[in-house]
């Protein structure tokens, strides 16, 4: 378990970015007495996250069909963190008045990319298309898993949607947009998806969201 106090030793680029924002942000507070809560952010997924990330993919590649990579032996762990839970996280973060703090946001649960292929597969009810590929350069195969006690203890906050509900979550939502007919034929149908079964702020298909 990875906690907020363990030694920061990135082993590519992107990690030492995080590690040097971290400590420009430490700089700040000691100079001007700025009030800084960093959320160290398990992967994120859900409805209207990065196309790149292995979640969306594989759903795509069960409701479209899509060529995914998969690569290495498919071992590779990772703690991943609905995007709503991440979206209460930074919001206690933000009203936590504590000078310097540092905060973990995840689940405390490690998932394979064996496992994450396994459930979409079951989810959807499809055999995915799936390439496999070698293990990039400085890929982590275990990120870490995290230990999320002094989120809950400080800010109250803990993780609500289990892996396998907020693929669920995606699956239903990219499910339906595949079919244009949908939104035509469904508008008032379809508002209530997005807004209430997926609690997205702000639909698009909300008059009152913003543009």
């Amino acid at each position: 378990m990875t906690t907020e106090n363990d030694p920061l030793r990135p082993i590519n680029p992107y990690g030492a970015t995080k590690v040097a924002a971290e400590a420009l942000l430490h700089s700040f507070h000691k100079n001007f007495d700025l009030e800084v809560s960093i959320c160290r952010m398990q992967p994120i997924y859900g409805p209207g996250g990065r196309r790149d990330m292995m979640p969306r993919l594989l759903l795509e590649s069960a409701i479209y069909g899509k060529r995914i990579e998969k690569y290495g032996n498919g071992e590779a762990i990772r703690d991943w963190l609905y995007v709503g839970d991440a979206a209460r996280g930074v919001l206690a973060a933000m009203n936590s008045s504590d000078g310097f703090s540092i905060f973990n946001f995840g689940t405390g649960v490690g998932t394979s990319l064996n496992q994450l292929i396994q459930l979409v597969s079951d989810i959807s009810g499809k055999k995915l298309n799936l390439v496999q590929k070698s293990t990039p350069a400085g890929d982590a195969v275990f990120a870490g898993i995290c230990d999320n006690r002094r989120a809950k203890e400080i800010l109250g906050w803990e993780p609500n949607i289990d892996l396998r509900t907020g693929l669920s979550i995606m699956y239903r939502l990219f499910h339906w947009l595949a079919d244009p007919d949908n939104i035509k034929e469904y508008h008032d149908e379809l508002k209530t998806l997005l807004t209430e079964d997926f609690h997205i702020i702000g639909s698009p298909f909300s008059k009152t969201s913003a543009r």
